[in-house]
């Protein structure tokens, strides 16, 4: 496994701890939109990430 692909899960993994610990603290609405918010960003962050590597060769 790449660094890279490494530093992605462990993105994603706190990404979901912080969504667990936003809906034990907020179980309304506010929790499900922080958590909406978070999956986007790690969403949009994922694709940057691919779009970039496409477009960068790697040595």
């Amino acid at each position: 496994m790449s660094t890279d692909v490494a530093w992605r899960v462990v993105h994603v993994l706190l990404g979901l701890f912080f969504a667990v610990v936003v809906i034990q603290s907020n179980p309304g609405p506010l929790g499900w939109i922080a958590v909406v918010v978070v999956a986007v960003g790690l969403l949009a962050a994922w694709g940057v990430g691919v779009v970039r590597g496409r477009r960068e060769p790697r040595p």
